[in-house]
């Protein structure tokens, strides 16, 4: 896999841009290739952030459309997109409050076996979320979330017998995240630009494509980049 990073700051670091584009090579004459944009701004007790991801694969990486026939097998030639938006909002030292949302496609660029060239899958999410830290400076936090997650299925997957309900779901939990475990120290604390807590607790928003903001990308089910990021204090 190859990989080049543009990470830039602009006024006084409250917009941070961080894209990056990588290729790599999945078996032979197959290939993988992304793009991510990240955009964040962050001031005070705000942070919001615009995040997207392209991806192009010769062999579908995702899953998500190999997972729609009745009987499951890999698709070749997929494409993603996914968009999310964050609006977090620290309302006391110890009280933060979010809103996401995200928009995500699936298509096949190519017909190959069964799988027809066409969008196959869209989907839309949004969550809102309400996090206490009992804690000063700790990384200890309980929340409660809402999430909502739509689907709509094209006529290629529902020719291939493929189901997909919306679904509702509020959860009520606690986390604990160490992040000296996970991260390298070269990345000091207040350099890091992702809340990888959505990710641990609150579940992927959407069709497992998220995990955007980029520096240095790491192997998960895809090549994505998980990086922390404290809510914005008082």
């Amino acid at each position: 896999m190859y990989t080049v990073n543009w990470n830039s700051y602009y006024f006084d670091r409250i917009l941070q841009l961080r894209y990056a584009a990588s290729v790599g090579q999945q078996t032979q004459k197959r290939y993988s290739y992304y793009f991510t944009c990240g955009n964040t701004i962050e001031k005070g007790p705000l942070l919001t952030y615009l995040d997207i991801m392209y991806t192009r694969q010769g062999l579908d990486q995702h899953g998500v459309i190999s997972r729609l026939p009745e009987t499951a097998q890999t698709a070749c030639n997929t494409e993603y997109l996914s968009v999310i938006a964050d609006v977090d909002y620290r309302i006391h030292p110890r009280w933060n409050l979010y809103v996401k949302g995200a928009y995500e496609t699936g298509k096949v660029y190519k017909a190959n076996g069964p799988f027809a060239k066409g969008m196959y899958r869209r989907s839309w999410n949004a969550q809102s979320s309400l996090e206490f830290f009992p804690i000063k400076n700790s990384d200890l936090f309980i929340f409660l979330l809402y999430t909502y997650r739509g689907v709509k299925l094209e006529k290629a997957a529902l020719d291939m017998g493929a189901v997909d309900p919306d679904t509702h779901r509020i959860s009520l939990g606690l986390v604990y995240f160490s992040f000296k475990a996970v991260l390298p120290p070269s990345i000091p604390r207040n350099e890091i630009t992702m809340r990888v807590s959505k990710y641990l607790c609150h579940g992927l928003l959407g069709t497992d494509l998220q995990g955007i903001i980029q520096t240095k990308p790491i192997q998960s089910n895809y090549t994505g980049n998980f990086y922390y990021h404290r809510p914005p204090s008082l």
